[in-house]
């Protein structure tokens, strides 16, 4: 039973085929459709046109499948064309050149203002006979994506933004508390009701750190002419040692002395007094 829809060779085409082997082929690129007017042919009556009776549309060829003998074309006609009656098709090469003619059912495409519409697939089996070396293949320079591929893609992005937006949740800091690793600049003004920066000890000896990375420290001594620690080592420098006597003792000038930046002496007069009590005051970094 002969076929009452197809597509065939126009007589350029068949050139093309009868030229071709298996180092030159016949690139597709777009689909043409087409109404005829309203009146439909037999393509094989037509094999000598170059181009449609009545082209409506051209779009890209998405896909070419060889198996074997048969080569499948497939292409998609998007929701915005229509308005007519599908009658004809074609196919053409990358310089524009009309291969294949053939005809369709003269089904109604609509277009969504219309008050329905949606894509339309169209497959195409061609089957070599004569020819069959000849290669046909997709045209690397057009691209275009169907429904399905636009959703598949879709889903894809969708997960993936999923996967960052719980690792970035994993990581934010809590403002109700947390911890924040490695350098960090604020632009702008820093206000906070209680800020602590590294250790410190609120003690009788004791310390604390100020934002520009000075140490701060102080304390209360028993007997002068003895060597004592630094509630803290000063990573660089002790910069600066005050002291004064709190009971006990004579009447002698207080002196104090920065031995490292880890110890400091305190004395008065010219020899020990027992009992002497002094407060110190050192600021380093």
């Amino acid at each position: 039973m002969t076929a009452k829809y197809y597509v065939t060779l126009t007589d350029f085409g068949a050139t093309l085929v009868a030229q071709a082997h298996d180092v030159a082929s016949i690139t597709l690129s777009q689909m043409v459709i087409g109404d005829a007017n309203g009146i439909p042919y037999d393509p094989i009556d037509q094999k000598s046109r170059t181009a449609l009776v009545n082209q409506r549309a051209s779009v890209p060829v998405q896909s070419v499948v060889i198996n074997g003998a048969v080569t499948t074309v497939t292409a998609t006609i998007p929701a915005n064309i229509g308005g007519f009656n599908l009658h004809e098709i074609g196919l053409k090469d990358n310089t524009g050149q009309l291969i294949y003619i053939g005809n369709y059912h003269g089904g109604y495409k609509p277009v969504i203002a219309e008050g329905a519409g949606g894509e339309l697939i169209i497959v195409i089996d061609i089957t070599a006979e004569s020819g069959k070396e000849a290669l046909i293949e997709i045209d690397p320079n057009v691209v275009t994506a169907n429904k399905d591929w636009v959703v598949n893609k879709i889903n894809e992005l969708s997960q993936s933004l999923n996967e960052l937006i719980t690792t970035l949740q994993g990581d934010k800091y809590d403002k109700t508390g947390g911890n924040i690793s490695g350098d960090a600049t604020v632009l702008g003004t820093l206000t906070t009701n209680n800020l602590m920066l590294g250790t410190f000890s609120a003690t009788p000896n004791g310390f604390t750190r100020l934002p520009n990375n000075l140490i701060l420290q102080w304390g209360k001594v028993n007997d002068d002419f003895a060597t004592y620690d630094f509630p803290t080592p000063f990573p660089n420098a002790c910069f600066s040692l005050v002291a004064q006597q709190a009971t006990g003792g004579g009447s002698s000038k207080v002196y104090v002395e920065i031995v490292s930046n880890s110890q400091f002496m305190v004395y008065e007069g010219s020899g020990p007094t027992g009992g002497t009590d002094f407060y110190w005051f050192a600021i380093g970094n």
